[in-house]
């Protein structure tokens, strides 16, 4: 079974959905209140990161945390109006990358935020 770590600026929702794995009987997902906006800092590699807001640019905070192999999702504004869909995949040093589909976007915001 593969671990999961999932990060949210807000501690409302860290705690809504520590609730609700625990009701499920879900053992191997962690939930931190962190600023997801600098990557899973302190958190070592992952095979897998799928980002949920926009970033301007390719966020090199998230791809410097996968292992060789590894994959990253995550929404990419092209301009101030359209957001792509991106897939980073992680070869040794190298990075490939496919641009998927356009979607809707949430800009990524920093800090931390106690309620919404």
């Amino acid at each position: 079974m593969q671990n999961v770590l999932t990060i949210e600026r807000y501690k409302t929702l860290v705690t809504g959905a520590q609730r609700n794995l625990e009701k499920a009987g879900i053992r191997n997902v962690i939930v931190r209140h962190a600023d997801g906006s600098i990557g899973p800092t302190g958190e070592g590699t992952f095979d897998r990161i799928l980002v949920t807001a926009a970033f301007s640019s390719l966020p090199r905070v998230f791809s410097d945390h996968l292992v060789s192999g590894g994959i990253l999702i995550v929404p990419i504004m092209m301009s101030e109006t359209e957001c792509r869909i991106v897939r980073l995949t992680r070869t040794g040093s190298r990075f490939d990358r496919e641009d998927l589909f356009e979607a809707p976007y949430l800009p990524i915001v920093p800090q931390l935020a106690s309620f919404l």
